[in-house]
């Protein structure tokens, strides 16, 4: 069995999952009645265990290192607009505030630009043998 997709949604009443295939059709829908309202008392992890028992887990492809960063610092960046935000409307206005994120947002594009290796094209023995050889991160994909 073939999944191309696994959807969670985990609501303040019901926790519903969604199994698509490759053309993102819905294959199966399950839900349980376990909501964020409404947690048992093993909170959170009974209602992932009871996700188990009922069929909506699945094992991933691939779990890489870069999907962790990148939620990291999805997660890292939501938090901080969600501390400063209110603190920088009041203080330096609505224009400003949003133009600061703007000018934030394009720096750490520069940044990624200039940081993040390209290893499109590059199968992974090419990548081990330029990690094991000595090569800046930024040219394993050369």
């Amino acid at each position: 069995m073939s999944t191309g997709l696994i959807g969670l949604d985990w609501g303040s009443t019901h926790l519903r999952a969604y199994r698509y295939d490759g053309e993102s059709r819905v294959l199966e829908k399950r839900a349980l009645g376990h909501g964020v309202r409404q947690l048992p008392a093993g909170g959170d992890v009974h209602v992932i265990g009871a996700a188990k028992q009922a069929g909506l887990y699945c094992v991933p492809g691939v779990a890489t290192p870069t999907e962790a960063f990148a939620a990291l610092a999805a997660g890292a960046d939501a938090l901080m607009v969600g501390i400063t935000f209110l603190t920088l409307l009041n203080g330096i206005g609505n224009a400003n505030t949003f133009w600061l994120y703007a000018a934030l947002n394009a720096v750490f594009i520069v940044l990624t630009y200039w940081l993040a290796p390209e290893t499109k094209g590059v199968t992974l023995e090419q990548i081990e043998r330029n990690l094991m050889g000595g090569k800046r991160l930024r040219d394993i994909g050369r």
